[in-house]
């Protein structure tokens, strides 16, 4: 009895490989922009440090998750997910925190802004409670704040309730 011929690559994730395009898109467009900016050194970051390093993350990450999704592995049933439609809510509230964080960020300052939404996405989706999720979105706040503004002096935006 002979046996089967290999098996089949899995085809593409579609889900993963249009996910990591933009990944990789996004992180393209920002390493683009902040070219322009100053580096500066590890001890005394410039300008355009951090959207440097995040960029740079943001195109690494995507393409291994190009990669992944080219093979196969761990891909995403584009169908499933558009029939449970629970992902693409979640996508959805995610973006929404995001642009409302952004909305705010002029307002209430940078660090309320970050400790408000990642309170609040807590909540959404770590399934905790409220004491909790407000618990981390104000340590959240505080550390952002320490972190940048006192040990790194960024001049983060304050707010207008601050100025």
């Amino acid at each position: 009895m002979s046996s089967p011929g290999p098996t089949p690559p899995p085809p593409a994730a579609r889900g993963d490989v249009v996910g990591a395009l933009i990944l990789v898109a996004i992180g393209l467009f920002a390493w683009a922009s902040s070219r322009g900016l100053a580096f500066g050194t590890l001890g005394r970051p410039g300008a355009g440090f951090f959207p440097s390093i995040l960029s740079a993350a943001l195109i690494v990450l995507g393409g291994i998750i190009l990669v992944g999704g080219l093979r196969g592995a761990g891909g995403v049933d584009l169908r499933a997910l558009r029939e449970e439609g629970e992902g693409l809510r979640r996508a959805g509230v995610a973006a929404a925190l995001l642009l409302g964080a952004i909305a705010i960020v002029d307002i209430v300052g940078f660090a309320i802004a970050a400790g408000l939404l990642c309170g609040l996405m807590l909540r959404r989706f770590g399934e905790r409670g409220w004491v909790a999720s407000a618990g981390f979105g104000l340590a959240v706040g505080l550390a952002v704040f320490l972190v940048f503004k006192l040990w790194l002096r960024v001049n983060l935006p304050l707010g207008r309730i601050f100025a």
